[in-house]
């Protein structure tokens, strides 16, 4: 029966991957998505997005003390995997070839590993270079509108604007956004490991009850981060690692939504900038240092929980950094 199971779980995955991002609520995620990633699937699977509901949410936890955060924004969708080497290559070399200007070409092209060395600003230009290549209207403008191309532009890209109504193409998420995807367990309670008991809830619009994985969690975990068994099997770190190198992407447990190497692997660029006041890993000296999440996989495990944040100057690029896309859902 426990075979049967298994194998109807990995269908429903092959399914959600194929129709674009459906949420699984009713099925426990916490199977290994690596069971079914090939390489007739891999490349769709690398440009997946999943739904997060999030226009449903009024509050989340928020933080290292899971402080009730209010929520009022739109629905998301949500890279699966972490943004390739072999996307960002091919949207780079499309994007020089049409007005793009780029500081880094970025590391690990063309291949399945998360794309690394690229800069806060080459991402932004990057994801305007994509929305254009796909048809969108670019996110990333100046005070005048003007399409940002330009990454070495540093005190226009400082001011780049995020959001638009009528801007429907990629960008990056927002600390909030990146933490309700890192967390989210749907509207059904978990039933296994400590997560069973430490997990949060909130009340949705409708009344609806929604869980949470606490501050102290790895996304994906079922136990907190000091169990390095339990984080093991969601994410790349030192623990794991017989060779120190950034890993291909969606080789570990998948979270609740169905999301890859979100804990762990390489840390992600977010659109914040760092919070005053808040504690971090690495304090820049840039007073513009933009947020990052996740934790790569030379961070010790504490760093890959949910509610960890750490901060980079947006001009800086390194083997540990990558990025994941974000993007307005359709009404």
């Amino acid at each position: 029966m426990r075979k049967r199971q298994n194998n109807l779980f990995q269908w429903m995955i092959i399914v959600s991957i194929c129709i674009g991002g459906m949420v699984l609520d009713a099925v426990n995620p916490m199977n290994s998505l690596a069971n079914v990633v090939n390489k007739k699937l891999l490349p769709s699977l690398m440009t997946a997005m999943v739904s997060v509901p999030a226009s449903e949410i009024t509050k989340m936890p928020f933080g290292k003390k899971d402080a009730p955060l209010s929520v009022n924004i739109p629905n998301l969708l949500i890279g699966k995997t972490e943004v390739t080497g072999k996307l960002w290559g091919d949207v780079y070399d499309w994007a020089v070839n049409n007005g793009y200007v780029f500081a880094h070409v970025g590391e690990n092209r063309g291949t399945t590993k998360p794309v690394t060395r690229v800069s806060w600003y080459d991402v932004i230009v990057w994801c305007n270079a994509y929305s254009q290549k796909e048809g969108l209207n670019p996110v990333y403008r100046d005070k005048n509108g003007k399409i940002l191309r330009n990454a070495k532009e540093h005190t226009v890209l400082d001011n780049a604007l995020q959001f638009s109504e009528k801007h429907n193409g990629y960008h990056l998420p927002t600390s909030m956004q990146w933490e309700m995807a890192a967390r989210w367990l749907g509207t059904t309670k978990p039933r296994t490991g400590s997560l069973a008991r430490d997990v949060k809830s909130t009340k949705g619009r409708k009344g609806q009850t929604y869980y949470w994985t606490p501050a102290h969690y790895l996304s994906g975990a079922i136990e907190d981060f000091r169990n390095k068994n339990e984080a093991n099997k969601v994410a790349w770190f030192d623990f794991n690692l017989t060779i120190g190198t950034v890993k291909s992407v969606c080789r570990k447990r998948i979270n609740a939504l169905l999301m890859c190497d979100v804990s762990g692997n390489v840390s992600e660029w977010l659109y914040d900038k760092k919070e005053m006041g808040a504690v971090f890993i690495h304090i820049s000296t840039s007073t513009k240092s933009r947020e990052i999440r996740g934790g790569d996989f030379l961070d010790d495990i504490s760093d890959m929980t949910v509610s960890s944040t750490d901060n980079h100057a947006p001009y800086e690029s390194y083997w540990g950094l990558g990025f994941r896309l974000a993007k307005t859902a359709k009404k």
